[in-house]
């Protein structure tokens, strides 16, 4: 008897880790990125008709905008997304925990700012990217 409880706790881990595996698999493919009907340099248009500018290229966005545009044009990288916290001038702005992960820049005044985009991997690394731009909203 003592046996059996022993390869019943082990079914038991076994059962409990393949529930993990099943939910982190599941969240890292819910979280795949919009799909890119039509883009170039400097800006995307996303399957729901949204355009985001592409901060990298352009000195001034307006409404939906990224600093890392294979956010939008690479599922496999968007498909290992936590969340992107955007900051304007060191305060956080936004954070954003499903794709696509952009910024709205609706939630900032027209004006200069050094935004700065923090993106979190589901393995903990985290990548940072900042430039100086204008936002022009209208």
């Amino acid at each position: 008897m003592k046996g059996f409880s022993q390869i019943s706790k082990i079914l038991l881990i076994v059962a409990s880790l393949v529930v993990i595996i099943t939910a982190v698999y599941g969240i890292a493919n819910s979280q795949k990125s919009s799909d890119v009907v039509a883009y170039g340099e400097e800006d995307y248009q996303l399957n729901t008709g949204e355009k985001v500018d592409n901060m990298t290229v352009k000195n001034k966005v307006g409404g939906a905008a990224i600093l890392d545009p294979s956010l939008l044009l690479d599922s496999t990288k968007a498909g290992q997304v936590v969340s992107v916290d955007y900051y304007a001038n060191g305060r956080l702005v936004q954070s954003v925990q499903q794709a696509p992960f952009y910024l709205d820049t609706t939630l900032l005044r027209n004006g200069s700012y050094k935004i700065k985009s923090t993106i979190i991997f589901l393995d903990g690394s985290v990548q940072e990217q900042e430039k100086e731009i204008e936002i022009e909203n209208r």
